[in-house]
């Protein structure tokens, strides 16, 4: 799913936030990319918060939801507005984990169940 703050062009854009406590598992420098994982008692959802302009986020590093990851851009391999590129992954997706590995879930429902969809 991408995101985009209004205006922004292709400069930086809005904080980019943690939606739920993350573990922090690698990037993606070449698209911007900070992956993740749930972090928790459940089942270990993999996250990927792509295209950033910055992030200040290490690997291992724990995150409390709300802590901010990085910020909106438009790094990648091809040319592109500023916006967030994010991707839920199922549990068992290695912890350095890229889109088309088979390993994606639709984040449509998991976001219209906590209230993040337009209605």
């Amino acid at each position: 799913m991408d995101f985009v703050t209004p205006g922004a062009g292709s400069g930086a854009g809005g904080p980019v936030i943690a939606p739920t406590d993350l573990r922090i598992t690698g990037f993606n420098a070449a698209d911007g990319c900070v992956i993740a994982k749930e972090d928790g008692d459940d089942p270990d959802f993999g996250f990927a918060f792509c295209h950033l302009n910055s992030w200040g986020v290490k690997k291992g590093q724990q995150l409390t939801r709300g802590d901010v990851i990085g910020v909106e851009g438009n790094r990648g391999q091809f040319g592109m507005a500023t916006h967030l590129h994010f991707e839920i992954y199922r549990p068992g997706a290695p912890d350095v984990v890229f889109p088309y590995q088979g390993f994606n879930i639709d984040p449509e429902p998991i976001l219209r169940e906590k209230g993040a969809w337009p209605q």
